[in-house]
């Protein structure tokens, strides 16, 4: 089948963010009853008419003869995203990133004895998140990330105002 690459409408749009919705919460994929429920329809064929205009359209991919066979295709995730470098980002640090976060603020210290007492390390929340400007985390941890590195935080990053 040949996809489609015209732009979503409406309807669809909202049917896809219930989609992603149902992953995000279930961790798997709605069956086609489910998507009629959550789409307001009382009938499974109207789910599967949306899915198939859905998968045409090259938001979403379907395995035929799987109950569960709904892929969010990932050029459907993809949007343009403006972010300020002071924006403050909220994120969770492996070990990895705790260290080296502590080494520099360390380093820091010792470069600057007199200004030093004044120089806190941020302590994460309750939630276990650092809240930081986003050139802060590039700056802190940019040199970690490579390919075939362990990435040093989560990769959902929270921007405050986003």
């Amino acid at each position: 089948m040949k996809k489609n690459s015209q732009r979503l409408t409406v309807r669809q749009q909202e049917v896809l963010a219930l989609l992603k919705g149902f992953i995000k919460e279930h961790g798997y994929p709605p069956t086609q009853k489910e998507v009629a429920s959550l789409m307001g329809a009382t009938s499974p064929n109207a789910a599967g008419d949306m899915l198939r205009s859905l998968q045409q359209r090259g938001a979403i991919t379907l395995v035929k003869g799987v109950s569960r066979g709904i892929t969010i295709n990932s050029q459907a995730e993809k949007r343009l995203v403006k972010v300020n470098l002071n924006t403050i980002a909220r994120l969770k640090l492996n070990d990895a990133a705790i260290a080296e976060f502590n080494h520099q603020y360390e380093q820091l210290r010792a470069q600057h004895p007199f200004t030093a007492r004044h120089i806190k390390t941020p302590e994460p929340d309750s939630d276990g998140f650092y809240s930081m400007e986003l050139w802060s985390v590039m700056n802190l941890f940019g040199h970690l990330c490579f390919n075939g590195a362990d990435i040093p935080f989560e990769l959902n990053l929270e921007l405050e105002g986003e």
